[in-house]
């Protein structure tokens, strides 16, 4: 089964500093006397890594975080890692206008950001929508796919699934190098291929994103085994009840719009759902 969201980002402890007490939800709030065990450097991981082991319904322990690491960008402007942290607490805070402010932010500094780094801001690209950002950062990676596919793959085939590209998600899912068995996936796209629905497949992604782009945190998708498999998206987007609820009535309007148009009833194996941010789990971190 192809599942693709943030709870299975490719983030390892041998990349990030791990909490060595452990992540029970009483022991996620930042402590200033806990912070200050660890060096300017390390303060940064540790935040991040607090961050990632938090569920996003917990807004208390987020927003501490939060001012914690407001605080080391406030000693460090330019500290890339806190940046990219800043802009995770936003998303996590469902705070959609902000946080693309950040992405923005670091796009304009430039310069080379470490694997990692590169990573999670481009995974927050495609959380926030911003898919074009986030395809010109890829774009060398499907250029060298052979030595990129393994670890860029799941960030690779979260933007063709966004995008609706059909052509190179057979590409990626085909490629002898793939680091996941996507058959399902593939079983798919075989099927929009033979009864001429891979433009449909771009069309609805390309409806859904416009609807929800002033207002997405988090782009999930899953797909389900067997004869009947689908793919299913979670946007999990930022707002009040009744902005999901607004946000929900005008995507199926403007669907039904298309479907009527395409004389199609709807777009097979394929459904997709609307969530409140605050309903994400932690991501978490291996």
């Amino acid at each position: 089964m192809v599942e693709n969201n943030d709870k299975n980002m490719q983030i390892s402890s041998a990349d990030l500093l791990k909490n060595p007490q452990g992540f029970a939800d009483d022991s996620l709030a930042v402590e200033p006397s806990f912070a200050e065990e660890y060096d300017e450097d390390d303060q940064v991981l540790f935040l991040y890594s607090q961050l990632m082991n938090t569920p996003f319904n917990r807004t208390d322990i987020i927003s501490g975080i939060e001012r914690s690491i407001y605080a080391e960008l406030s000693a460090d402007p330019e500290d890339t890692l806190a940046m990219i942290t800043f802009m995770q607490s936003q998303i996590m805070l469902g705070n959609h206008p902000k946080a693309k402010a950040l992405a923005y932010k670091l796009w304009e500094v430039g310069g080379e950001l470490e694997d990692i780094e590169e990573y999670i801001y481009i995974n927050a690209l495609l959380n926030l929508g911003l898919l074009e950002m986030a395809s010109v950062l890829l774009k060398p990676r499907f250029e060298t796919l052979t030595a990129s596919i393994d670890y860029y793959y799941p960030l690779l085939l979260k933007l063709c699934t966004m995008t609706g590209n059909v052509y190179l998600l057979e590409r990626l899912i085909t490629h002898p190098n793939a680091p996941e068995d996507d058959s399902d996936y593939m079983q798919i796209l075989t099927r929009y291929k033979n009864y001429n629905y891979t433009d449909h497949f771009k069309n609805v992604q390309r409806i859904i994103m416009e609807n929800v782009k002033e207002s997405i945190c988090v782009y999930d998708y899953d797909v389900t085994e067997g004869v009947m498999s689908e793919i299913v998206s979670e946007i999990y987007v930022g707002g009040d009840g009744a902005v999901l609820r607004q946000l929900e009535s005008t995507l199926n309007e403007k669907l039904n719009e298309y479907y009527r148009s395409a004389n199609i009833e709807k777009l097979s194996s394929y459904s997709w759902k609307l969530l409140p941010v605050s309903s994400h789990p932690a991501i978490g971190i291996d």
